[in-house]
């Protein structure tokens, strides 16, 4: 029996497995030796400070700190410690007034090794940190944008939005008393179109400068900037002169008119568009580029005697911004010197037209006083006869008894050359029953 265990190959293996394991744990004890490393830079981190915060308390010195332990093990637990495995903390919870504290740090290893393979050589006296914990002081400050990009031509920079226009902003009272308000600086360049975006700020103390190394905390990491870029355009003025009383734009001088604008040509009807000035405009960029010109009024000449002095809005449609911010124009207009004549006639072929039925009308008025105007030649072939007045009784809308005074229109019969100066005639009516 003894022979046939002695020959068989299985005893063999078996002695052989038994010789490993026994090999194997003198390897293990004897030849792998506890190994001891330095592990720099591990960051201590703090705990509690939502409690800390409550108690309107902030860490204000010593917040950022790290630790360099000494560790014995062996070669395959040593292998997985390094400052990003382990960690050490500091609980804050129990702080309830300020000052400057010395704690000991709480050493955490990584889950994945046995702690009790882990022997800490570190001096007590080297896990110790020292921090100052003050008052913490919260207020808010605006946010602004400081734009050091550049624009693209033609285009222009409207005022930006920024959400939120104000941050809450805490930390050591002396600190955030320097405070007076947060910075986005805005680089992009060539905009030609509307910048948004989320951006981080700079705070910003009272002087202007920035404060950088300032341990201050804030509600918000970011704010969302809208920049708006317009484009925009000079656009000319333009007063349009309606020929009238025997005068013609060609009779005329308009004051102010732009120094080198471009000649407008006339309307059909003999009137003439000139240029008195220009606004800059922003607006939809289809839409800016058919407008070429605004046209802010009408100047009827026969309203002109010698010479007067119009004043127009400048209103512009929904969409479009007035950037030079002139609200309204003033244009005078007169009559050149020596260019027309006037003459004057106590017109009495005063007619009635359109009479409601029902109505008895007497005329008031038996003459009226009428200026023609036109070239001296002109005029002087003009004659009494060849003017009659003529009120429409019906537009008027008078039709209660009593006197009314109804405007009248005045005719020169006969002549183009000249024309009625003033375009306001009346006459008077009586209707009776």
């Amino acid at each position: 029996m003894w022979n046939k265990i002695k020959n068989s190959k299985w005893l063999y293996v078996l002695l052989s497995i038994l010789m490993a394991v026994i090999l194997w744990a003198y390897v293990v004890k004897e030849a792998d030796p506890d190994l001891t490393k330095d592990v720099a830079g591990i960051p201590v981190t703090f705990t509690g400070t939502g409690i800390l915060n409550s108690r309107n308390l902030i860490v204000t010195e010593g917040g950022e700190q790290s630790l360099t332990l000494n560790i014995s093990a062996k070669s395959a637990t040593l292998n997985k410690l390094s400052r990003d495995t382990i960690s050490l903390t500091v609980d804050l919870s129990n702080i309830v007034e300020p000052g400057t504290f010395r704690r000991i740090v709480n050493v955490s290893y990584p889950q994945n090794v046995n702690q009790g393979d882990i022997s800490l050589n570190t001096e007590l006296d080297g896990l110790y940190i020292e921090f100052t914990v003050s008052k913490k002081e919260t207020k808010e400050v605006p946010v602004y944008v400081e734009f050091s990009g550049s624009i693209a031509k033609g285009y222009q920079a409207g005022e930006a939005t920024i959400t939120p226009g104000t941050i809450s902003v805490s930390g050591q009272r002396e600190l955030v008393n320097q405070v007076a308000s947060a910075k986005v600086v805005l680089t992009q360049q060539e905009l030609s179109e509307t910048y948004e975006g989320d951006l981080a700020f700079v705070f910003v103390g009272s002087d202007g400068e920035e404060l950088t190394d300032a341990n201050i905390q804030s509600n918000v990491d970011t704010v969302h900037v809208i920049y708006p870029i317009v484009q925009y355009k000079q656009i000319p003025l333009v007063v349009e002169l309606v020929p009238g009383g025997g005068a013609t734009p060609d009779d005329v001088t308009v004051l102010p008119l732009l120094e080198g604008a471009e000649p407008l040509e006339d309307q059909p009807d003999g009137a003439r568009q000139v240029v008195v000035g220009e606004i800059s405009i922003t607006g939809p960029e289809d839409e800016l580029d058919g407008l070429h010109k605004l046209v802010v009024g009408q100047v009827d000449l026969a309203d002109v005697i010698t010479s007067k002095t119009y004043t127009f809005p400048i209103t512009l449609s929904e969409g479009f911004g007035n950037e030079s911010g002139i609200q309204e124009l003033s244009v005078s207009v007169a009559i050149k010197e020596g260019a027309l004549a006037r003459r004057e006639f106590a017109v009495t072929n005063i007619v009635l037209v359109n009479i409601p039925e029902g109505l008895n009308v007497e005329l008031v008025t038996q003459s009226r006083q009428v200026t023609i105007r036109g070239t001296q030649e002109a005029v002087n072939r003009i004659y009494e006869g060849q003017l009659r007045i003529v009120a429409d009784v019906a537009a008027s809308n008078a039709t209660a008894v009593g006197r009314h005074n109804i405007p009248a229109k005045v005719y020169v019969d006969g002549s183009d050359d000249v024309g009625v100066v003033g375009g306001d005639y009346n006459i008077t009516i009586d209707i009776t029953q």
